[in-house]
């Protein structure tokens, strides 16, 4: 026996939920949905199981966004300061790495890599002194003033070389110090440089011959004997009256004279000597003092034996010498 009965059954189908969204992440992070886990770029479908019996999915549209990465090169002047993009003030070469936030949330690594300008400021020029000036990045090269080479040595030329930059002192020759003067020894005195000329004693010219006048020739520095001829009176141009018993008195020479007046004068016109006595000559001395040497001015006043009445006179000079 069969028994037919009617169900109404009312069967409602609930639609799936489907929830999309769109997620960014930064390269080496990841994202996690459910029990999934993404680190790459695209679009990941999730299914999740509900209380009421379906399924809810999740549609995930990921992108990985890169770090910014970017390098700079500079150089600064030796002495300066560069700021980093961070920042931070350095002054020394080096690469510099700075990591910085970005609008993304993703870091910006930014790689600077620094040169610092250390030139070389040596011209290997002594004449200058060498700088550098951090403020223009250029070497300063200065010129020296070149020293004072004067030795204070007259024996020497002084000069100052520049491509050594050392002073040279340079032996000078001596000069000549001849005078053509037979009557002075010459030298060169180093100490001073100066020539000197000292004067020679002239020699003792008397050759013991009363027939003949001796006298000393300063032009030709030799003695000169000339001979006594009648009617003429000499007086030698020099004597010396050191006691050697040469020369020692100045005597007129000559012919026979008469009424003779010898008169001796020094330089100031002051009269040392006087004679009238025929053969009688000056010694050298005024009253009993000897004179210094130098030029003296004689007067002589007389008469040849054989014309008395006829007066002669003469002056000239004399040198005593010692």
């Amino acid at each position: 026996m069969y028994f037919v009965t009617n169900f109404e059954v009312t069967i409602t189908v609930n639609p799936v939920p489907v929830w999309e969204q769109d997620a960014q992440i930064c390269n080496g992070e990841f994202f996690i949905v459910g029990s999934s886990i993404y680190v790459e770029s695209g679009t990941y479908t999730t299914t999740f199981g509900l209380p009421t019996g379906c399924d809810s999915i999740v549609i995930t549209n990921l992108s990985v966004v890169d770090n910014v990465t970017n390098s700079i090169a500079d150089t600064i002047c030796l002495g300066n300061t560069y700021t980093l993009p961070s920042g931070q003030a350095v002054s020394t070469a080096g690469t510099y790495i700075d990591t910085l936030s970005t609008i993304s949330g993703c870091d910006s690594i930014i790689t600077v890599i620094l040169a610092v300008n250390t030139p070389n400021c040596d011209d290997n020029n002594c004449n200058t002194t060498d700088s550098y000036d951090p403020n223009t990045c250029n070497c300063l090269n200065m010129p020296i003033e070149a020293p004072n080479c004067d030795d204070n040595n007259c024996n020497t030329a002084d000069s100052y070389d520049s491509n050594t930059c050392n002073c040279l002192h340079t032996s000078i020759e001596a000069p000549n110090c001849d005078d053509n003067n037979c009557n002075t020894t010459d030298s060169y005195d180093t100490n001073t440089c100066t020539c000197l000329h000292t004067p020679i004693e002239a020699p003792n010219c008397d050759d013991g011959n009363a027939n003949t006048l001796d006298s000393y020739v300063t032009a030709t520095c030799s003695c000169q004997h000339s001979p006594i001829t009648l009617h003429i009176v000499l007086v030698p141009s020099a004597f010396t009256p050191n006691g050697d018993g040469i020369n020692d008195e100045l005597i007129p020479i000559g012919t026979p004279i008469v009424n003779m007046q010898f008169r001796i004068f020094n330089r100031w016109g002051q009269m040392v000597f006087e004679s009238t006595e025929i053969g009688k000559g000056w010694t050298g001395k005024f009253k009993d003092t000897d004179q210094e040497m130098g030029v003296y001015i004689y007067t002589l006043t007389y008469s040849n034996a054989d014309n008395p009445a006829e007066s002669i006179s003469q002056r000239g000079n004399v040198s005593l010498l010692r």
